[in-house]
């Protein structure tokens, strides 16, 4: 039997080398599955809490690693503090790569590095390994915008230790052992999985990632003035990479495959190539769909009306863009916006049948 046939017979496939993960179902019990993948693989199960407290973003979760992948996603400029309870998670901002574990044999907590903050000054392509069998992973993410730390005198000792190890370099980053105190705090973050009561369990969540947030502060209180070590030098990106983070920072201008591919130093054919070998889509069908979920977002926090939002996602006329939405996503912008509206009575976006002109801004 070949090699690739044994892999897919043990369950783990090898066909897309990126995956594009969203989660689906509630976050009580959820699935982080592949959206690439034709058979909407499921990576990771598990439940989780998230929470957006406008300068502060919570994310906790306790989850199982079902297949064999590396998920990629662009992430916009913020810190992001990630504090593991149990399990190994292995993961890259822009080549510069991390692991963070907690092994249950060791006997000293202190010896086992469990958080990590890193700072992203620019929009960052994070790509993060999934590996099948793993144990439980347990973690507590905090994100939030650096500005929102500068604030005060920018002579203040604290101000210029965050400065100095964390906030004025691009991918920056410091490791962190968070004391039993803090452990308790992401515990009983992650225990607020099972709070039904939806205020609650806000209310609740802002209270303790505050706590969480000031004792990685209180660290960095105890680093040292001017002794801060520089940046590790990140692995140069690969090929689709490099074309993702150059995509996602142009999503909102015309686009062609030869002005992306000129832009990442390659030819046409070989960014078609790389591309399509990793992802299995096409240079035009990912930012099709990219900028398809961009207008999405938009279409859950504000009113828009439908042709505003087709606009938005570079369509000449309204009926391709409620077409394209609905194979992308299984529901028109009307009927998203119905669900909004059941959902917490805020209206979302207006109906409009009229297609706009302009120029299609699809890659060709």
């Amino acid at each position: 039997m070949s090699k690739r046939k044994v892999e897919e017979a043990s369950g783990r496939r090898t066909d897309r080398a990126v995956l594009f993960a969203e989660m689906v179902g509630g976050e009580r019990r959820a699935q982080i599955v592949a959206r690439n993948d034709v058979q909407r693989q499921v990576l990771v199960e598990g439940s989780f809490v998230s929470e957006n407290f406008g300068n502060l973003q919570v994310e906790a979760g306790c989850t199982r690693e079902l297949a064999d992948a590396v998920a990629t996603a662009p992430v916009k400029p913020r810190v992001i503090l990630t504090i593991v309870l149990s399990g190994e998670v292995h993961f890259a901002y822009d080549g510069s790569e991390h692991v963070l574990k907690v092994n249950p044999q060791r006997q000293s907590r202190a010896s086992t590095a469990q958080a990590l903050a890193v700072n992203l000054r620019r929009l960052t392509v994070f790509r993060r390994q999934i590996r099948r069998g793993e144990r439980d992973l347990s973690k507590v993410q905090l994100m939030f915008n650096p500005d929102w730390l500068r604030r005060g005198d920018s002579n203040d000792p604290l101000r210029r230790r965050l400065e100095q190890h964390l906030l004025g370099q691009h991918l920056a980053s410091i490791a962190w052992q968070p004391d039993e105190q803090v452990l308790a705090l992401c515990r009983a973050l992650l225990d607020l999985r099972h709070e039904p009561d939806r205020l609650r369990r806000s209310l609740q969540a802002e209270n303790l990632a505050h706590q969480v947030l000031w004792g990685f502060i209180r660290h960095i209180e105890q680093l040292p003035l001017g002794a801060c070590e520089p940046v590790r030098a990140p692995r140069p990106l690969g090929p689709t990479a490099r074309a993702i983070a150059w995509l996602e920072a142009n999503l909102d201008q015309p686009l062609s495959v030869e002005t992306a591919a000129r832009a990442t130093a390659m030819s046409t054919r070989a960014l078609q190539r790389h591309f399509r070998r990793d992802t299995g889509l096409t240079v035009s069908d990912y930012v099709r769909g990219r900028r398809l979920e961009k207008v999405r977002d938009v279409l859950h926090q504000e009113q828009i009306s439908v042709s505003e939002a087709a606009f938005l996602a570079g369509y000449n006329h309204t009926s391709n863009f409620i077409t394209a939405f609905r194979r992308h996503f299984g529901v028109t912008p009307g009927e998203l916006c119905n669900a909004d509206l059941r959902a917490d009575g805020a209206v979302r976006c207006t109906p409009s049948v009229a297609g706009l002109g302009g120029r299609d801004k699809s890659v060709s």
